[in-house]
């Protein structure tokens, strides 16, 4: 279970949204999805021998099955959050319990919260400082989270807030966008951004990475270098300050050193 929540961020009462997401993965991959978010009820033992939710014969499989799938996503979720929320759960026993708490706690339809979501929704700033997809990512996920809360909100109206939303700098874009009269999907929006971003991107001169890349080799050259006169490694004996007097033409011979 371990590698399953290694990289899950740790609710801290400001991320639940990813939390929520990120930990319903781990609960699908181990099986405990539908136990913890309520949709399988605990089966119980009737009088006939029938469980009372499933109409299935139950010799008391199901119910241990469905326990040992509760205390999985406890865990899960135990050990996913900041120790800030401990508090809210320590009294809990069961998945569900847990689960159902943070869900109570953090997306409450209100409509405070609504108002909030939807002014921080229809007033994202662009940053052209910032990678062109953490401004598609937090649109997208403010409109992720309004439809959690019940709000009416369509692929195509974040479309439509993403475009609008983008910097007077990238106005051709999103005048082509906007220009577009076929049916035109989220991920193709965000592709169309990003190709627009690597186009801006200043391209490196191919002159100055011809020279960073010789200096580097001639450097690397000189240091394989030993001086005749002194023995020491990168120079040579004819710009030695060590070396002694002398006419001798060998106090000009170099020796290559193997790499």
């Amino acid at each position: 279970m371990s590698y399953s929540i290694a990289h899950i961020p740790k609710l801290d009462g400001t991320n639940y949204h990813d939390w929520q997401f990120a930990v319903s993965m781990a609960l699908r991959h181990v099986g405990a999805f539908g136990v913890v978010t309520g949709t399988v009820p605990r089966p119980v033992k009737a009088e006939a021998g029938k469980s009372t939710e499933t109409g299935k014969a139950d010799d008391g499989a199901q119910s241990a099955r469905w326990d040992d799938l509760s205390e999985k996503g406890l865990g899960i979720i135990g050990l996913t959050i900041e120790a800030s929320q401990y508090v809210y759960i320590r009294s809990c026993t069961k998945g569900d319990e847990a689960w159902t708490i943070f869900k109570n706690m953090y997306e409450k339809n209100s409509r405070s919260n609504r108002v909030t979501l939807k002014r921080a929704f229809y007033t994202y700033q662009h940053d052209i400082s910032r990678p062109i997809r953490e401004f598609t990512g937090g649109l997208t996920s403010l409109g992720h989270q309004l439809k959690a809360l019940g709000v009416n909100l369509e692929d195509d109206d974040i479309i439509d807030v993403i475009i609008y939303s983008l910097h007077a700098d990238w106005s051709n874009i999103a005048g082509t966008l906007t220009a577009n009269q076929g049916e035109m999907k989220l991920s193709d929006v965000i592709s169309a951004l990003v190709d627009e971003e690597a186009r801006r991107a200043p391209a490196v001169s191919t002159e100055t990475s011809l020279n960073a890349v010789t200096g580097r080799a001639g450097k690397q050259g000189e240091d394989r270098r030993t001086c005749y006169a002194c023995g020491k490694r990168g120079h040579i004996a004819a710009r030695c300050a060590n070396k002694k007097g002398s006419n001798n033409d060998e106090s000009n011979y170099v020796v290559e050193m193997a790499c």
